[in-house]
């Protein structure tokens, strides 16, 4: 037990960075730490039982290669973005 409430601090010093999180956990008087486990627990839930299961998918077809584009900065994201929509309709 001891073990988990030390990871809990650790999460909830890392959660204090994100302006977005404390606002919401100051709005509904709830930890941060147990805001982001109950979000991130109801997405495995929802992926678990296949609940939304193409939503999620095409999200992470469409946000990811311009998330990568982004992080590394090109000229250019908009030609990798067409060449994943290009793959992603044959299917």
């Amino acid at each position: 037990m001891e073990q988990i409430k030390s990871y809990q601090l650790q999460l909830d010093r890392e959660l204090s960075k994100y302006p977005q999180i404390v606002k919401i956990s100051e709005k509904c008087n709830v930890p941060k730490t147990y805001l982001v486990e109950g979000v991130a627990g109801f997405v495995i839930l929802l992926l678990f039982f296949n609940v939304w299961g193409q939503l999620f998918s095409n999200l992470v077809a469409w946000g990811y290669p311009g998330y990568r584009d982004r992080e590394k900065g090109r000229r250019y994201p908009v030609v990798n973005l067409l060449d994943c929509v290009r793959i992603h309709s044959y299917y």
